[in-house]
């Protein structure tokens, strides 16, 4: 898990962010934010995923995959990254997960292609 620090307050996100990525398990929103680090958050509609054990294991998936991103130290100002999952993400393990969420260069803007 990463610190609460580098967790992004899902209330605190702006409403004019740049959609980097849109698919169907999930879409990738960022904004530049004025701390010296950067953050991450994940959200869902919780009604699509039932259980919070099921949402946890979900969360957490997603800042695993994405920790290296959390961890990086920025060069001006961090980014706030925010993830939506979309239902059909739960047939994933959670190496499938990393491995569609690795598709992401939140800093760059570049989306590679995923593998098949």
């Amino acid at each position: 898990m990463i610190s609460k620090k580098l967790k992004l307050p899902i209330n605190e996100f702006p409403k004019n962010h740049e959609v980097i990525y849109r698919g169907d398990l999930f879409s990738a929103r960022r904004v530049p934010n004025n701390l010296s680090h950067n953050r991450l958050g994940v959200v869902f509609k919780s009604g699509a995923f039932k259980t919070a054990s099921l949402r946890n294991r979900l969360r957490r998936a997603v800042f695993d995959a994405l920790s290296a991103f959390v961890l990086s130290k920025p060069a001006d100002h961090g980014i706030d990254l925010l993830i939506s999952l979309n239902p059909p993400i739960i047939s994933l393990t959670r190496k499938e997960i990393k491995a569609k969420i690795n598709v992401l260069d939140p800093i760059q803007r570049i989306i590679t292609p995923p593998a098949r």
